[in-house]
Protein backbone atom coordinates (compact mmCIF):
# COMPACT_ATOMS: atom_id res chain seq x y z
CA UNK A 1 0.00 0.00 0.00
CA UNK A 2 1.38 3.43 -0.91
CA UNK A 3 1.88 6.11 1.73
CA UNK A 4 -0.84 8.21 0.11
CA UNK A 5 -3.37 5.38 0.39
CA UNK A 6 -2.35 4.68 3.98
CA UNK A 7 -3.01 8.31 4.95
CA UNK A 8 -6.35 8.12 3.13
CA UNK A 9 -7.38 5.11 5.23
CA UNK A 10 -6.09 6.60 8.49
CA UNK A 11 -8.45 9.54 8.01
CA UNK A 12 -11.43 7.16 7.81
CA UNK A 13 -11.79 5.13 11.04
CA UNK A 14 -14.80 3.24 9.66
CA UNK A 15 -12.45 1.66 7.09
CA UNK A 16 -9.68 0.54 9.46
CA UNK A 17 -10.63 -3.13 9.08
CA UNK A 18 -10.29 -2.85 5.32
CA UNK A 19 -6.95 -1.08 5.74
CA UNK A 20 -5.66 -3.97 7.88
CA UNK A 21 -6.93 -6.53 5.36
CA UNK A 22 -5.06 -4.78 2.56
CA UNK A 23 -1.87 -4.36 4.56
CA UNK A 24 -1.95 -8.05 5.46
CA UNK A 25 -2.48 -9.02 1.81
CA UNK A 26 0.42 -6.79 0.73
CA UNK A 27 2.75 -8.48 3.22
CA UNK A 28 1.81 -11.97 2.01
CA UNK A 29 1.86 -11.18 -1.72
CA UNK A 30 4.95 -12.34 -3.63
CA UNK A 31 6.21 -11.54 -7.10
CA UNK A 32 5.11 -15.04 -8.09
CA UNK A 33 1.58 -14.18 -6.97
CA UNK A 34 1.64 -11.06 -9.13
CA UNK A 35 2.78 -13.07 -12.13
CA UNK A 36 -0.06 -15.56 -11.59
CA UNK A 37 -2.52 -12.65 -11.60
CA UNK A 38 -1.10 -11.36 -14.89
CA UNK A 39 -1.28 -14.81 -16.50
CA UNK A 40 -4.84 -15.43 -15.33
CA UNK A 41 -5.95 -12.01 -16.59
CA UNK A 42 -4.60 -12.82 -20.04
CA UNK A 43 -6.20 -16.28 -20.07
CA UNK A 44 -9.54 -14.99 -18.80
CA UNK A 45 -9.57 -12.23 -21.40
CA UNK A 46 -8.95 -14.73 -24.19
CA UNK A 47 -11.66 -17.01 -22.80
CA UNK A 48 -14.19 -14.17 -22.82
CA UNK A 49 -13.27 -13.26 -26.38
CA UNK A 50 -13.80 -16.87 -27.47
CA UNK A 51 -17.02 -17.41 -25.54
CA UNK A 52 -18.77 -14.07 -25.86
CA UNK A 53 -22.53 -14.17 -26.42
CA UNK A 54 -24.61 -11.73 -28.37
CA UNK A 55 -26.96 -9.35 -26.60
CA UNK A 56 -29.78 -10.89 -28.61
CA UNK A 57 -28.99 -14.45 -27.52
CA UNK A 58 -28.91 -13.39 -23.88
CA UNK A 59 -32.19 -11.50 -24.23
CA UNK A 60 -33.88 -14.55 -25.76
CA UNK A 61 -32.65 -16.81 -22.96
CA UNK A 62 -33.80 -14.26 -20.38
CA UNK A 63 -37.26 -14.08 -21.93
CA UNK A 64 -37.01 -10.59 -23.43
CA UNK A 65 -37.93 -11.92 -26.88
CA UNK A 66 -35.54 -9.56 -28.61
CA UNK A 67 -37.17 -6.40 -27.24
CA UNK A 68 -33.97 -4.50 -26.46
CA UNK A 69 -33.91 -0.79 -25.69
CA UNK A 70 -30.91 1.54 -25.93
CA UNK A 71 -30.73 3.64 -22.77
CA UNK A 72 -28.89 6.43 -24.54
CA UNK A 73 -31.38 6.60 -27.41
CA UNK A 74 -34.48 6.33 -25.23
CA UNK A 75 -33.25 8.92 -22.70
CA UNK A 76 -31.12 11.40 -24.68
CA UNK A 77 -31.70 14.33 -22.31
CA UNK A 78 -30.76 12.35 -19.21
CA UNK A 79 -27.76 10.87 -21.03
CA UNK A 80 -26.43 14.29 -22.04
CA UNK A 81 -26.90 15.64 -18.51
CA UNK A 82 -25.01 12.67 -17.10
CA UNK A 83 -22.18 13.12 -19.59
CA UNK A 84 -21.85 16.77 -18.60
CA UNK A 85 -21.61 15.86 -14.92
CA UNK A 86 -19.08 13.11 -15.64
CA UNK A 87 -16.96 15.42 -17.79
CA UNK A 88 -16.86 18.01 -15.02
CA UNK A 89 -15.63 15.48 -12.43
CA UNK A 90 -11.95 16.21 -11.64
CA UNK A 91 -11.30 12.72 -10.26
CA UNK A 92 -10.95 9.59 -12.35
CA UNK A 93 -13.56 7.18 -10.97
CA UNK A 94 -13.41 4.17 -13.25
CA UNK A 95 -15.64 3.05 -16.10
CA UNK A 96 -19.33 2.32 -16.24
CA UNK A 97 -21.13 -1.00 -16.08
CA UNK A 98 -23.06 -2.39 -19.04
CA UNK A 99 -25.75 0.32 -19.02
CA UNK A 100 -28.01 -1.21 -21.67
CA UNK A 101 -27.79 -4.66 -20.08
CA UNK A 102 -28.81 -3.30 -16.67
CA UNK A 103 -31.58 -1.13 -18.08
CA UNK A 104 -33.11 -3.94 -20.12
CA UNK A 105 -32.75 -6.46 -17.29
CA UNK A 106 -34.66 -4.12 -14.98
CA UNK A 107 -37.38 -3.44 -17.52
CA UNK A 108 -37.85 -7.18 -17.96
CA UNK A 109 -37.61 -8.32 -14.34
CA UNK A 110 -39.58 -5.41 -12.85
CA UNK A 111 -37.63 -5.96 -9.63
CA UNK A 112 -38.76 -5.00 -6.17
CA UNK A 113 -35.31 -5.29 -4.57
CA UNK A 114 -32.02 -4.55 -6.31
CA UNK A 115 -28.54 -4.39 -4.82
CA UNK A 116 -25.32 -3.23 -6.42
CA UNK A 117 -21.76 -3.08 -5.16
CA UNK A 118 -19.60 -0.33 -6.57
CA UNK A 119 -21.03 2.99 -7.76
CA UNK A 120 -18.22 5.30 -8.92
CA UNK A 121 -19.85 8.09 -10.95
CA UNK A 122 -23.13 6.19 -10.97
CA UNK A 123 -23.75 5.10 -14.56
CA UNK A 124 -25.11 1.69 -13.57
CA UNK A 125 -27.08 3.33 -10.78
CA UNK A 126 -28.62 5.75 -13.26
CA UNK A 127 -29.72 2.94 -15.57
CA UNK A 128 -31.24 0.88 -12.76
CA UNK A 129 -33.02 3.79 -11.08
CA UNK A 130 -34.44 5.04 -14.37
CA UNK A 131 -35.99 1.64 -15.05
CA UNK A 132 -37.37 1.43 -11.50
CA UNK A 133 -38.87 4.90 -11.85
CA UNK A 134 -40.52 3.97 -15.13
CA UNK A 135 -42.15 0.89 -13.67
CA UNK A 136 -43.23 2.81 -10.57
CA UNK A 137 -41.86 0.35 -8.02
CA UNK A 138 -38.68 -1.12 -6.64
CA UNK A 139 -35.70 0.10 -4.61
CA UNK A 140 -31.94 0.03 -5.18
CA UNK A 141 -29.40 -0.34 -2.40
CA UNK A 142 -25.82 0.53 -3.41
CA UNK A 143 -22.71 -0.27 -1.38
CA UNK A 144 -19.66 1.74 -2.32
CA UNK A 145 -16.18 2.42 -0.97
CA UNK A 146 -14.45 5.29 -2.78
CA UNK A 147 -11.11 4.68 -4.43
CA UNK A 148 -8.34 4.86 -1.79
CA UNK A 149 -5.93 7.73 -2.24
CA UNK A 150 -8.27 9.80 -4.38
CA UNK A 151 -10.45 12.71 -3.35
CA UNK A 152 -13.54 11.30 -4.97
CA UNK A 153 -15.93 10.86 -2.05
CA UNK A 154 -18.27 13.67 -3.01
CA UNK A 155 -18.43 12.58 -6.65
CA UNK A 156 -19.77 9.07 -5.98
CA UNK A 157 -23.05 8.75 -7.87
CA UNK A 158 -22.79 12.29 -9.24
CA UNK A 159 -24.50 11.47 -12.56
CA UNK A 160 -27.68 10.37 -10.75
CA UNK A 161 -30.22 13.22 -10.68
CA UNK A 162 -32.04 14.15 -7.48
CA UNK A 163 -35.33 13.17 -9.12
CA UNK A 164 -34.36 9.48 -8.82
CA UNK A 165 -33.08 9.58 -5.24
CA UNK A 166 -36.34 8.43 -3.60
CA UNK A 167 -35.74 4.85 -4.77
CA UNK A 168 -32.07 4.78 -3.80
CA UNK A 169 -30.13 3.98 -0.64
CA UNK A 170 -26.38 4.65 -0.88
CA UNK A 171 -24.30 2.97 1.84
CA UNK A 172 -20.63 3.84 2.21
CA UNK A 173 -18.23 1.07 3.18
CA UNK A 174 -16.80 -2.29 2.10
CA UNK A 175 -18.47 -5.46 0.88
CA UNK A 176 -16.95 -7.56 3.64
CA UNK A 177 -18.16 -5.24 6.39
CA UNK A 178 -21.59 -4.34 5.02
CA UNK A 179 -22.81 -6.86 2.49
CA UNK A 180 -23.75 -9.70 4.89
CA UNK A 181 -26.00 -7.45 6.96
CA UNK A 182 -27.68 -5.79 4.01
CA UNK A 183 -28.34 -9.09 2.22
CA UNK A 184 -29.89 -10.45 5.40
CA UNK A 185 -32.03 -7.35 6.01
CA UNK A 186 -33.22 -6.94 2.44
CA UNK A 187 -34.43 -10.53 2.20
CA UNK A 188 -34.98 -11.86 -1.32
CA UNK A 189 -33.22 -10.08 -4.18
CA UNK A 190 -34.47 -9.76 -7.75
CA UNK A 191 -31.37 -8.30 -9.38
CA UNK A 192 -27.72 -8.02 -8.34
CA UNK A 193 -25.06 -5.89 -10.01
CA UNK A 194 -21.55 -6.66 -8.75
CA UNK A 195 -18.90 -4.06 -9.59
CA UNK A 196 -16.60 -3.78 -6.58
CA UNK A 197 -13.74 -6.08 -5.44
CA UNK A 198 -13.01 -7.98 -8.65
CA UNK A 199 -10.34 -10.28 -7.28
CA UNK A 200 -11.26 -13.99 -7.31
CA UNK A 201 -11.52 -13.86 -3.51
CA UNK A 202 -13.71 -10.76 -3.56
CA UNK A 203 -16.07 -12.25 -6.12
CA UNK A 204 -16.30 -15.56 -4.27
CA UNK A 205 -17.09 -13.84 -0.97
CA UNK A 206 -19.87 -11.73 -2.49
CA UNK A 207 -21.36 -14.31 -4.86
CA UNK A 208 -21.69 -16.89 -2.09
CA UNK A 209 -23.81 -14.38 -0.17
CA UNK A 210 -25.78 -12.95 -3.08
CA UNK A 211 -26.68 -16.04 -5.12
CA UNK A 212 -28.66 -17.82 -2.35
CA UNK A 213 -30.54 -14.56 -1.67
CA UNK A 214 -31.50 -14.17 -5.33
CA UNK A 215 -35.11 -15.12 -6.04
CA UNK A 216 -35.85 -17.71 -8.77
CA UNK A 217 -35.82 -15.98 -12.14
CA UNK A 218 -33.55 -13.22 -10.86
CA UNK A 219 -30.18 -12.23 -12.31
CA UNK A 220 -26.66 -11.77 -11.00
CA UNK A 221 -24.67 -9.42 -13.22
CA UNK A 222 -20.92 -9.07 -12.66
CA UNK A 223 -18.75 -6.47 -14.34
CA UNK A 224 -15.28 -6.97 -15.85
CA UNK A 225 -15.33 -10.77 -15.85
CA UNK A 226 -12.33 -10.75 -18.21
CA UNK A 227 -10.02 -9.89 -15.31
CA UNK A 228 -9.93 -13.43 -13.87
CA UNK A 229 -11.94 -16.66 -13.74
CA UNK A 230 -13.78 -15.84 -10.50
CA UNK A 231 -17.16 -15.43 -12.19
CA UNK A 232 -16.76 -18.43 -14.49
CA UNK A 233 -15.68 -20.70 -11.62
CA UNK A 234 -18.62 -19.62 -9.49
CA UNK A 235 -20.99 -20.33 -12.40
CA UNK A 236 -19.51 -23.81 -12.69
CA UNK A 237 -19.89 -24.35 -8.95
CA UNK A 238 -23.62 -23.59 -9.02
CA UNK A 239 -24.07 -25.47 -12.33
CA UNK A 240 -25.29 -22.44 -14.26
CA UNK A 241 -24.51 -21.26 -17.75
CA UNK A 242 -22.46 -18.01 -17.69
CA UNK A 243 -23.59 -15.42 -20.22
CA UNK A 244 -20.65 -13.29 -21.38
CA UNK A 245 -21.56 -9.96 -22.97
CA UNK A 246 -19.15 -7.48 -24.51
CA UNK A 247 -19.47 -3.91 -23.24
CA UNK A 248 -19.09 -0.89 -25.55
CA UNK A 249 -15.57 -0.30 -24.18
CA UNK A 250 -14.46 -3.83 -25.12
CA UNK A 251 -14.49 -5.37 -21.64
CA UNK A 252 -17.07 -7.96 -20.59
CA UNK A 253 -20.00 -8.34 -18.21
CA UNK A 254 -21.21 -11.73 -17.01
CA UNK A 255 -24.77 -12.78 -16.24
CA UNK A 256 -26.19 -15.70 -14.29
CA UNK A 257 -29.94 -16.34 -14.47
CA UNK A 258 -31.37 -18.05 -11.39
CA UNK A 259 -33.47 -21.00 -12.55
CA UNK A 260 -37.19 -20.57 -11.92
CA UNK A 261 -37.23 -23.90 -10.10
CA UNK A 262 -34.45 -22.94 -7.66
CA UNK A 263 -35.14 -22.86 -3.96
Amino acid sequence: MTFRKLIWFLRRPSLYREMLRRLSADVRRTEGDREKVRIERARAGSWCEANADTFEDWSAAAGLNGKLVSFQESHPTEWRAALEKADSCPVRMGGSGHVDLLYNACLHLKPETVIETGVALGWSTLAILTALSEQGKGHLTSIDMPYPGRRGDRYVGCVVPDSLAARWTLVRGTDRDLLPGWVRNLGGLDLVHYDSDKSPEGRAFAFELLWPALRPGGMLISDDVQQNFGFQEFARGVSQRPWILRKPNGSFAGVLIKPASSV
